[in-house]
């Protein structure tokens, strides 16, 4: 899994995490939000 490093801070794919664990991931453009669901 990637992950980027920025102020001391790690960030991971949240796409990532969730497909793993079996979820699904949409995107909502209209109102720019990810949807996560099992």
């Amino acid at each position: 899994m990637d992950f980027i490093v920025k102020d001391n801070r790690n960030f991971v794919s949240i796409r990532e995490i969730a497909e793993s664990l079996g979820a699904a991931v949409e995107w909502d453009n209209v109102n720019k939000k990810v949807l996560i669901s099992k």
